[in-house]
């Protein structure tokens, strides 16, 4: 028996608005230097301390380069598009009917955006250069 990703989205977005605890991860940090500056444990560390810690997967704020992890306190100025709910479907995707088509065509969207936007920025770079260098021979 296959459900609609519609009815998971929606199952899934009332239960995180009411409780974020049920998305956290528990990262148990150390009181000692990490070898690697640039892993989670390190980075987390430095933001929020060492010890046991409740953190919730994001694109937007918290400790991380590209995957963020903040505290539940935090999580709370977050809304559900800025949560990173992969590892939740990636679970749940066997009962999500043509979850991995419609995965796809998501990837597929976010890859010509990103395309688009990388367009757009060089084509203002490249006439912000022929800006500069007018105002440069004068």
């Amino acid at each position: 028996m296959f459900i609609l990703k519609e009815y998971i989205d929606g199952l899934i977005t009332e239960n995180i608005k009411s409780n974020k605890l049920i998305i956290a991860k528990r990262f148990n940090i150390k009181d000692t230097e990490y070898k690697s500056k640039t892993s989670i444990y390190s980075l987390i560390k430095d933001m929020y301390g060492s010890g046991e810690i409740m953190m919730i997967k994001n694109n937007k704020i918290g400790a991380g380069k590209g995957v963020k992890y903040c505290s539940l306190k935090e999580a709370d100025q977050l809304e559900i598009k800025d949560l990173d709910l992969d590892d939740i479907y990636k679970e749940m995707s066997p009962f999500i009917k043509d979850y991995h088509e419609i995965k796809l065509k998501e990837d597929e969207k976010i890859k010509e955006e990103r395309k688009a936007l990388r367009i757009k920025l060089r084509a203002e770079a490249k006439e912000d250069k022929t800006q500069t260098s007018l105002f440069q021979n004068n």
